[in-house]
């Protein structure tokens, strides 16, 4: 389809609302194309339209209800972005069921499950997650938090060193300035 080439180009040149555009086109010719529902969500997340890009992950789960990106990224997005973390987590489950050696699907599973202050269960997923990605360090500073959270203070602070050598700009973030503060 020409317009996804279209998106795709536009993509590729940074043009972020061409490419959304492009691919919105080309959902009206095909409104069943599960990957340009997908490309426009991640887009719109970019673009900080969260409510946008959990109505597409929605489209996409009626498409296809066992779709493992949209399952993680609408449990995600419904948690962290809309402050439902208890509508998230069935669908972060379920995410989490499918794909059981999926480190950032495990990682989403353990914020939520943070979130909702089941801080054991949270920390012994992020371990998991840690152990699938291992240079990720976003899912090293989640660690991090969980296991303070958990009561877990050593091992917040190895997986918070960790983190800050594969990203020293996680420095400035609000969870390592808290986790650096004594207890």
């Amino acid at each position: 389809m020409a317009m996804v080439v279209r998106g795709d180009t536009r993509l590729g040149r940074g043009d972020q609302a061409g490419a959304k555009k492009a691919f919105e086109e080309a959902i009206a010719l095909a409104p069943k194309a599960v990957a340009l529902h997908l490309a426009v969500a991640g887009l719109e997340e970019q673009a900080e339209a969260y409510d946008a890009a959990i109505g597409r992950y929605r489209q996409v789960l009626e498409l296809q209800p066992a779709n493992i990106i949209a399952l993680n990224n609408l449990a995600y997005a419904l948690a962290v972005r809309s402050n439902q973390p208890a509508e998230a987590l069935p669908l972060a489950r379920k995410a989490a069921t499918l794909a059981p050696r999926s480190g950032s699907i495990l990682d989403t599973l353990g914020w939520i499950e943070h979130l909702l202050g089941n801080h054991e269960v949270a920390a012994d997923l992020l371990r998991d997650a840690v152990k699938l990605l291992p240079t990720d360090a976003e899912v090293r500073l989640h660690a991090a938090v969980v296991s303070a959270a958990a009561g877990r203070n050593e091992e917040a602070m190895k997986q918070l060193e960790e983190a800050l050598k594969l990203d020293p700009g996680l420095e400035a973030r609000e969870e390592v300035k808290r986790l650096r503060k004594p207890y």
